[in-house]
């Protein structure tokens, strides 16, 4: 996968490719893989975090989503980087 520049992908809505939706009130809203993604872990990864409800997440359906706005409250209070430039 491409490097995706963090500025960028939160102007794109977590998107790759794609366009922020005006239509989105409550902020962007990411997939599992798109998380998995733009922390630069395994999805594996993520799943884990889910079942131990370490990091901020809400189903849909069978579907994990995660709100942008919470996950980088998440990230930044866990102490964790952000994703660096390449």
């Amino acid at each position: 996968m491409e490097d995706v520049d963090q500025q960028d992908f939160m102007e794109r809505g977590g998107r790759r490719g794609g366009s922020k939706q005006a239509s989105e009130p409550f902020g962007p809203v990411l997939t599992l893989a798109e998380v998995a993604h733009y922390l630069r872990v395994h999805p594996s990864t993520i799943y884990r975090l889910v079942s131990r409800k370490e990091i901020p997440a809400f189903k849909v359906g069978n579907d994990w989503r995660f709100d942008v706005r919470e996950l980088e409250e998440w990230r930044l209070s866990s102490g964790a980087q952000s994703p660096s430039k390449k």
